[in-house]
């Protein structure tokens, strides 16, 4: 998966999230990164990542919640279908 409003790695064993919403200086979390976010955490259940670091880019870590964006979509929504295709 290609990911738009963060990066990821890893490396010796330990897993790097950064948020990066070069959109929004804030990395305010809207419907795209919660999607990335789940994807990488399903990553990182691997057995080879013994820790995760989560950082940021921007002026802050996370200015919550993209409300804009968010009232787009239906409740749990993308989730539901990302849960659906990791049991197929």
């Amino acid at each position: 998966m290609d990911y738009e409003t963060l990066r990821f790695k890893i490396a010796d064993g330990v897993a790097i999230i950064t948020l990066d919403r070069k959109d929004n200086p804030a990395n305010a979390l809207n419907a795209r990164m919660a999607e990335e976010l789940f994807d990488v955490g399903l990553r990182c259940g691997a057995p080879d990542v013994r820790a995760v670091i989560v950082n940021a880019t921007g002026k802050m870590f996370c200015g919550g919640g993209d409300l804009a964006d968010l009232n787009k979509i239906e409740p749990m929504g993308f989730l539901e279908d990302r849960i659906g295709r990791r049991d197929q």
